[in-house]
Parts: structure tokens; sequence; C-alpha cells
């Protein structure tokens, strides 16, 4: 009466089931749609003393190094990121890439196509070596141009958007972050290499920063296959899949200073400047019960790049370069990370006038001449 019901149930022991189905249905829907969204309040929290101080023993145990080839083709400058492969050493230089082969050092070829020509890239934003081709992010085109590592062209790839870094999640797909810098509002999504298809969007935010930052990356680590991924001016290391985005843990500093979380990007970075604060985290590394995290902060020293250890309750700092180590000492600030050991690299000037200054002569005996090539080191973590 008044119209006819959606359905109607005469035996009301089939209504009460059909009901329970449809209650479990929705809370699994529920769960579904809100997993991985652990209250923040709940997060393992370390606390980091940047005043603490320990030995070097405690990270390293011990290192190793490949002096590059020499020859005006191959010739290093201001290298700002390094990659590596069990084959490849592949160094990103001023807009140009360069190989080496892992256990030699010996020159394989280069990526030198920087231009606004057909195959060539207006800038190297990110870059991955992976089955012998090379993928480079070039944000201003909107596109990952493909190459082998001679530098020939393979094909282009053409994104939805602006994106500053990347990283391949499986065979086909990567993820892309846009670093709060583009106009989907959404940091990463999962992009099909094949199909140049957006397939899913994660970490939606509400205001287009537009501020980026040289020395960080948003991806700072891998546990099995997810992803540890990271933001400016926050302490939170996120989890990433394919299906989920969550926090995983956070990290607080006893800094002099701090900053207001409510500015901006561009206010905080000026807020910031030269201040003893962390803008940002770097490399998180986990193996069995070891923790390491990597981080920049500025003091009376200038900045300098401090390494974090936990195994168990225990927790050890030290600040690289701060002192000369004996038993480490060609240790610098990591360019990268390769099967839990940090890549550095000096040039031959740098470790000429090491040597020279505190009475070794390793590398002087080799005939490392200060006309010659980088050496790339990898100092094993304990």
């Amino acid at each position: 009466k008044g119209g006819s019901p959606l359905f109607y149930i005469k035996d009301k022991e089939m209504g009460r089931t059909i009901l329970l189905k449809m209650l479990l249905f929705f809370g699994i829907v529920f769960a579904f749609c809100t997993c991985g969204k652990r209250p923040v309040a709940d997060l393992p929290t370390f606390h980091v003393d940047v005043k603490q101080r320990d030995s070097a023993s405690c990270f390293f145990s011990g290192y190793s190094y490949v002096m590059l080839e020499t020859n005006m083709e191959c010739l290093l400058t201001d290298v700002d990121r390094i990659k590596v492969d069990s084959e490849k050493i592949a160094v990103l230089d001023r807009e140009r890439i360069l190989f080496y082969e892992h256990d030699t050092g010996r020159f394989i070829g280069k990526i030198d196509r920087l231009g606004k020509g057909h195959n060539e890239y207006l800038s190297i934003d990110d870059f991955i070596v992976r089955d012998s081709l090379v993928y480079v992010l070039s944000a201003m085109q909107y596109a990952i141009l493909v190459y082998d590592v001679y530098g020939h062209p393979i094909k282009e790839i053409e994104l939805d958007a602006f994106y500053k870094h990347f990283d391949f999640w499986d065979e086909h797909r990567v993820f892309l972050s846009s670093d709060f810098g583009n106009d989907t509002y959404y940091n990463f999504v999962l992009f099909d290499l094949r199909t140049g298809t957006v397939l899913r969007r994660f970490d939606e935010f509400s205001q287009n920063e537009s501020v980026f930052f040289n020395s960080f990356s948003p991806f700072s680590g891998r546990n099995n296959k997810d992803f540890y991924v990271i933001h400016p001016f926050d302490y939170t290391i996120y989890t990433l899949t394919d299906t989920v985005f969550f926090p995983y843990c956070r990290f607080d500093f006893n800094t002099e200073e701090t900053f207001d979380m409510g500015k901006s990007f561009a206010e905080l970075s000026d807020q910031t400047r030269n201040k003893s604060v962390v803008k940002y985290l770097g490399n998180l590394i986990e193996s069995d019960s070891v923790m390491y995290l990597t981080f920049d902060l500025f003091d009376s020293h200038g900045i300098g790049t401090y390494l974090y250890k936990r195994c168990g309750q225990q927790s050890y700092l030290i600040r690289i370069n701060e002192d000369f180590i004996s038993d480490f000492p060609y240790l610098s600030s990591p360019k990268g990370i390769y099967r839990n050991t940090l890549i550095s690299v000096l040039s031959a000037p740098t470790i000429l006038d090491i040597e020279e200054t505190y009475g070794l002569s390793f590398f002087s005996k080799k005939g490392l001449n200060k006309e010659d090539n980088h050496v790339i080191f990898f100092h094993k973590l304990e």
C-alpha cells in the first residue's frame, strides 16, 4: 500500500540471511576502502638525538671502490646522482648520463642529448637503468624517453602531467611522483608503460606547491616489493603499493629550531633557510632487525649528512665528514644505495688531498693523478 517495494521477502529466515550477507558485503567494502589508514597516533615513532655521536664501526663493516676510466669523452665534473646494478655504474653529471662497467670502471657509453630536437630531452629529472635500457624522465616535456647505454633513442612515452621522480613497480608499471607539483592534485600515480595510461592515483593534496628541492627524492627505499616514500617537511615514512598508501613509521628530531607545518612549501623553505632543522628525510634501509636512515641537517659546520641506525631498542648516529675516520678515510656523503651499501664519489684531487693531509698513500701508489677521473666508493653497512 502506498507504492511497490523494491523487493519483498515472505520468509523471515531468508530475509535475515540476506540482511547479514549485505552487512558483511558492505563491511568488507568499508574495510577495503579504509585499509592502511592507520591513525598517526599509533605509528611507531623513533626519537633521534642529533647531538649523539657513535663510532663509524657501529655502521660500516668495510668498503670497496671502483676507479673510473679516464679519457676526454667520459670525464666527470659535477656528479648529481649515481645508480648501480650488477653490471653497470650510471652517473648523472650535468644533464648527461655516463656508464661504466661495475667491476672494472671501463667506460661503456653515454646519453648526452640535451636539446629541443627530436629524441632530445629538455632536462633529466630522474632516470632508471633497467634491462640494458635507460629510462629518462623529463618533467618539462611530460615524457619518459628511452635510450640504450650508447645514447641511441628507442622510444618516447608521453605522460599526462608534470612529474619529477619515478621508479619501477614491476616489469611494465612505474610509480610517478608529482612532488606536490602538478594539477592532478595527486602525489603518486601508477602508470602502465605499455598503454601509456594512469592505472591508479594515490595521496591526494589540495595545494599545488610548485617548490622543488635538488637533493630530494620521494622514493626513500623498498621493503621486498613495497616502496617507502616521503614528503618534504614531513617526518613520516609512508608505504606505497599498487593498491594502498599508508603511514609506516615516524621520526622525531631534537633540533634547535622547528617549523610551522601550517605554511606552504615556499614559506617553509624561506623560514628554514640556514636553520637547524631537518627539511626532509633521506634513504630508509631495513635489513633483518636493523634500520638505517639518512638525513641532512644544517648546523654550525654547514649542511651535513647524518646516518641513523636502530637495532632493537638501541640507536646510533654519525655525522659523515665531521671528523677524519682512519678506518674509513674516503667516506663522504652518499649519492645512492646499492645492496646495503652507501654509494659515494670523490674526485681524484680530493682523494690525493686527503692522502697528503693524513699521511696516506693507497691511491697515489696505484698511480692516481689529479687529472684522473673520479672514484666510486661502496661503504657496506654493518
